[in-house]
């Protein structure tokens, strides 16, 4: 108790002790300060170089973007291409459950490529193709009585 009395008294009696605690505190407290303004720059600086990072991929971009825009010569092509594998389908077979496409002499299934055209459905008189750029399906039907069912 004696010891807290008498600093207590040297606090209270000695004017440069509190002059001097008053700038220890006031300097902690500008370390505080500076420190945040350290993390928000820090993050600000992160920040800017994810930006900087996604400018310099945007050439990048604009070469992907290009691939995707459908011109009206893609879109010509691709009614070609429709109108010739459609003057050649020549019928579906059923075989175990699932059919199979014959087109051009070839037996084609689920997932198989077709030129620029992946088939997505295959019926017992039509099949669905979908344009690889547009994401267009279009559905074909073929010649009528060519479906087969094949034995195991």
């Amino acid at each position: 108790m004696m010891r807290r009395q008498k600093l207590f008294r040297f606090i209270v009696r000695e004017t440069h002790f509190r002059f001097q605690c008053a700038i220890v505190l006031g300097v902690a407290a500008l370390i505080c300060v500076q420190a945040a303004i350290v993390g928000k720059q820090a993050a600000e600086v992160a920040d800017l170089k994810a930006r900087r990072d996604l400018v310099a991929k945007i050439p990048e971009m604009e070469g992907i973007i290009a691939k995707r825009i459908v011109t009206p010569a893609m879109i010509e092509a691709a009614q070609k291409q429709i109108a010739r594998i459609e003057s050649v389908l020549q019928g579906t077979m059923l075989q175990d459950g699932v059919y199979d496409a014959l087109i051009d002499g070839q037996v084609y299934t689920v997932g198989g490529m077709i030129g620029d055209f992946r088939i997505v459905a295959i019926g017992m008189d039509s099949i669905s193709l979908e344009n690889g750029l547009t994401r267009e399906v279009t559905k074909l039907y073929f010649p009528v009585g060519t479906a087969t069912e094949l034995s195991p």
